[in-house]
């Protein structure tokens, strides 16, 4: 039953207060108040149930989020030690990690210092073998001139020894038939004379010449003290005419050989190479001679001589110097103010810098051996080969295409006609001569370990290179 259904209960006469009175007369209330309790328990709420309900409900959320929170905590408890643990392992992770490093590190380092120390030896290697080259080289020059010396003094009649003339002897002397003059150079006059019953080649100093009194006593000074058989032999001299005598080459310059057509169509590929061949021996000489190296300062094919047996030598020492070894580069060299020098055959690096030192004469032969195999003129010939070449690599390529290449950019002499073996030695005498006269001193070959080796594999005359005789 609804709570507004409840009907009043109906109203009751009371007894009248009798001595009875105080007896307790349930009411009628008491017996209504069971009925409505029972009903009113299990059909109506109450605000204090609905309250401990409330509460309840709130304990019970409150309990369940206690258990979330101690849940969570013990989630981030176990995260927190899980943390604690992986950075209390982390240190020896990366200690071992440090360790490994540091020892590849090291084994690096040691390897690196192997390599270095391999190198090194690589590098000693290498200078002992250029030096055994150079020594070797030097050794068979040495021995070419030792026989040759040896030979001269078994023959008592080409035994000489230098000569003073006087003045009286010298103007005796000169020819008055202009036939008798064998040539003019910056020095002065050379003509054929006789002295002492020997026919000599005389030079004699002009006086409007730009060289005199020091050319004088430099040619004396190093052609007195030195004899070789592709150096000219100075017979002797006359200091108040400064007049010198030479031994009398008869068979003309190279620079003849070169320009004179019908000479140079004369002029085979074997003659070439023996020339190449003895320029090169006398330079070594010259270079390794003793206390002193000498260079010759005015290589050119002018002061290039023949004998009568067709064996070339050097002359003109006018401008020639004796080297001095020095510190700083280990280089022997001479320093001058004025350099001097013949145009195209002057190294670059001595016009600069005043400095002459082997490397000069290099500079010098290479544009001989480009003369060589070219026949043409000295100026500008090198620039015309290499732009000509165009960077075409010769020494790679087969015979029979380096001999077309050659013949049609003109780089050989038409002069020559060559077999397969001589095509290839003038291709690698192409080679050399490019490198010798390259314009920087540093990037040139060494004369007695690179050029002189190649150039003497070339000849094809009985020599020493590579006998029994010499190891």
């Amino acid at each position: 039953m609804a709570m507004d259904e409840i009907i009043p209960p109906p109203e009751v006469d009371l007894p009248r207060e009798t001595e009875d009175s105080e007896r307790i007369i349930p009411s009628p209330d008491v017996e209504y108040l069971p009925r409505q309790t029972e009903d009113t328990e299990r059909k109506l709420p109450s605000p204090e149930v609905d309250y401990l309900s409330r509460q309840n409900e709130d304990i019970l959320e409150q309990k369940e989020e206690h258990g979330k929170t101690t849940e969570l905590e013990r989630k981030e408890k176990q995260l927190k030690e899980e943390r604690h643990g992986e950075e209390h392992e982390r240190p020896h992770e990366e200690l071992g990690q440090g360790t490994k490093l540091e020892t590849q590190c090291e084994e690096h380092k040691r390897l690196e210092r192997q390599c270095e120390e391999l190198e090194r030896q690589r590098r000693k290697l290498e200078r002992q073998g250029e030096e055994l080259k150079r020594m070797k080289t030097i050794t068979i020059v040495y021995e070419q001139f030792r026989q040759w010396i040896e030979d001269k003094a078994s023959n008592s009649s080409s035994g000489v020894s230098f000569i003073e003339f006087n003045p009286s002897e010298v103007d005796d002397s000169v020819p008055k038939d202009q036939n008798h003059c064998l040539g003019r150079g910056g020095y002065g006059i050379v003509y054929k004379a006789k002295l002492r019953n020997e026919t000599v080649a005389m030079k004699i100093l002009n006086e409007s010449s730009r060289q005199g009194e020091r050319e004088f006593k430099q040619e004396i000074a190093i052609l007195k003290r030195i004899r070789h058989q592709n150096l000219i032999t100075l017979r002797g001299a006359c200091s108040e005419k400064f007049a010198l005598m030479y031994e009398l080459l008869p068979n003309g310059t190279l620079e003849d050989r070169l320009i004179n057509e019908k000479q140079r169509e004369s002029f085979s590929w074997e003659e070439r190479v023996r020339v190449a061949t003895s320029i090169c021996t006398a330079l070594v000489f010259l270079h390794n001679a003793k206390p002193n190296p000498i260079a010759h300062g005015d290589l050119k094919p002018g002061n290039i001589l023949f004998d009568d047996e067709n064996i070339c030598k050097l002359s003109d020492f006018g401008i020639s110097r004796l080297l001095q070894q020095t510190n700083d580069t280990g280089t022997p060299n001479h320093i001058t103010e004025v350099p001097k020098g013949s145009g195209p055959y002057m190294d670059p690096e001595f016009k600069n810098t005043g400095k002459l030192t082997p490397q000069s004469d290099v500079f010098a032969l290479g544009i001989i051996l480009l003369q060589l195999v070219t026949g043409q003129s000295a100026t500008g010939l090198r620039k015309h080969i290499v732009d000509k070449l165009e960077g075409k690599k010769l020494e790679k390529m087969d015979t029979r295409k380096q001999k077309m290449i050659l013949e049609k950019l003109q780089i050989l002499d038409a002069q020559l006609k060559l077999d397969d073996t001589s095509i290839q030695d003038a291709v690698k005498m192409v080679s050399l001569g490019l490198r010798c006269s390259n314009s920087e001193r540093k990037r040139r070959p060494s004369l007695e370990i690179e050029v002189w080796p190649e150039i003497e594999s070339m000849n094809k005359s009985e020599c020493l290179y590579g006998s029994d005789e010499v190891d």
